[in-house]
């Protein structure tokens, strides 16, 4: 019998990765769940590492990289990270330079969250940024490269984002008129796209993957019944 798997996450104090954690942690299929982050967590688990780290230099810390899936949720916003020079390092060189150091470790997949529109010519320089990290991740040559593109992410965040405040609060009235080639750009709960990484993770077979917004909502709508949905009705 196989063993079960060993991941790593980056991110885990986010939206995203908070989810993604605790997912992860209740999924039989790993053994051994190592966060990295800047700040230890309020969370105790049998399966769960915590390494407190300077991002600055991730190449100090090769042991935590030893793992079998590396999933990344690090991000920011250029506001909260007082330039654009520091959003690229957050959202850029970071997640590069530990899918650099999880590849010379033998990490055989690695699943990343980005951004719908994500284009390394984009004007948008956010989006640039992701689409700019994508094409960077695609020449490390993991077995796996799984880039997921949500759209405005729904979700109870630890600190307040105007912008997104307004833009979530708006949605529901607006989702009726994003049908056929719109549909992609309707707001997805954070859980959900936690959820599909993971799935993911595990059904993926072709070396490079990459799922958008509308397709994270359909995957998920289709691998859980109604009654699920009606009792997690925050989805």
């Amino acid at each position: 019998m196989p063993r079960n798997k060993r991941a790593l996450l980056l991110g885990a104090s986010g939206l995203t990765g908070g989810h993604l954690l605790r997912i992860l942690l209740a999924d039989d299929r790993y053994d051994h769940i190592t966060t990295l982050g800047r700040k230890p967590l309020s969370l105790e688990h049998r399966k769960l590492q915590q390494a407190v780290i300077d991002f600055d230099h991730s190449n100090r810390h090769q042991g935590f990289f030893q793992v079998d899936e590396v999933f990344c949720c690090l991000g920011t916003t250029i506001n909260k990270a007082g330039s654009r020079e520091n959003f690229f390092k957050v959202d850029h060189t970071y997640p590069l330079e530990c899918a650099r150091m999880a590849k010379g470790a033998g990490a055989r997949s690695f699943i990343i969250v980005t951004s719908l529109g994500a284009h390394s010519r984009s004007r948008n320089f956010y989006l640039r940024t992701k689409g700019s990290l994508e094409e960077e991740l695609k020449r490390l040559n993991f077995e796996r490269l799984i880039i997921v593109r949500p759209s405005l992410l729904l979700g109870e965040r630890h600190e307040r984002r105007l912008l997104e405040s307004v833009g979530i609060s708006m949605m529901p009235a607006l989702a009726f008129l994003l049908v056929g080639p719109l549909r992609q750009y309707r707001a997805i709960a954070a859980e959900k796209v936690a959820w599909c990484m993971v799935h993911l993770a595990h059904t993926v077979t072709e070396p490079s993957r990459i799922v958008e917004s509308d397709e994270l909502d359909a995957m998920f709508k289709a691998n859980h019944s109604d009654h699920e949905l009606r009792s997690n009705s925050h989805f």
